[in-house]
């Protein structure tokens, strides 16, 4: 047998020993699957997936000290306020279809909002790495508005306003 064909067959016997070493027995023959003998496999039941929540825990008003140059719309629920470091002030709407505009409801609702600010002199930047649509709108007295629509479809059809009133601190 010449030196390349023995060193062939000697390196197939190792691999042969190895697959039967990690197969847990002897006499089942070689395997591919190591297995652990005498352990079972652990399993993990699934997460249930978290509720959506549509209402908000507690009925909550607009706060006296919200802005009132900043409109928002007449039907909205107040979802969550914070005063620290500023002003946010979250609530969720359903904005009306506009079928003329072919908008996504957070759209509709943005624009609502984007064009009356606009028609009072306020400058929008727009971020586009963020989701939804949102802005930072800049009064002509230098104030900064973080604002955010989204729409949240676990809610049927109703969108997420985020009010960020930087200037209204504690």
């Amino acid at each position: 047998m010449s030196r390349s064909r023995a060193a062939m067959v000697a390196l197939a016997m190792l691999a042969l020993a190895a697959s039967a070493a990690c197969s847990g027995s002897k006499d089942t023959g070689p395997s591919l699957i190591p297995t652990l003998s005498g352990t079972t496999i652990p399993t993990v039941s699934p997460v249930p997936p978290t509720a959506a929540v549509c209402t908000p825990p507690q009925p909550l008003t607009l706060p006296a000290n919200f802005p009132s140059e900043i409109p928002v719309p007449p039907d909205m629920t107040v979802f969550s306020v914070k005063t620290a470091p500023y002003l946010e002030v979250v609530m969720r709407v359903s904005p009306p279809s506009d079928p003329g505009k072919n908008e996504p409801p957070h759209g509709i609702a943005s624009d609502a909002v984007v064009s009356r600010l606009n028609a009072k002199g306020w400058r929008a930047t727009f971020h586009n790495h963020v989701d939804g649509l949102d802005y930072d709108l800049t009064s002509p007295e230098g104030h900064v508005l973080h604002f955010n629509s989204i729409s949240r479809p676990e809610c049927s059809g109703v969108v997420q306003l985020t009010f960020g009133a930087k200037w209204v601190t504690p």
